[in-house]
């Protein structure tokens, strides 16, 4: 009886990692970097979290003078995540 009770439960936590690893979520990213004007870069990361119905956005702005320092970092979450 230990015996099929284990097979049992075994499966079961087999199952239940399945749907769990079903369920993971989907990330996109992107990265463009434009040229400033007065010289520097400006680096922006855009990452999509997709949580089946909702999503999340989340975006990293990256500001660097023109001798490659960073001068000011933003980031920017939205959407709904569960």
């Amino acid at each position: 009886m230990a015996k099929f009770l284990n097979k049992i439960l075994t499966v079961l936590a087999v199952v239940v990692i399945a749907v769990a690893y079903s369920g993971c979520k989907d990330t996109t990213k992107s990265t463009e970097v434009k040229s400033k004007f007065f010289g520097g870069t400006e680096v922006k990361e855009t990452t999509v979290t997709d949580h089946g119905n909702n999503a999340t956005v989340s975006e990293k702005k990256v500001e660097y003078d023109a001798n490659g320092n960073k001068i000011e970092t933003n980031t920017k979450t939205t959407g709904n995540s569960p």
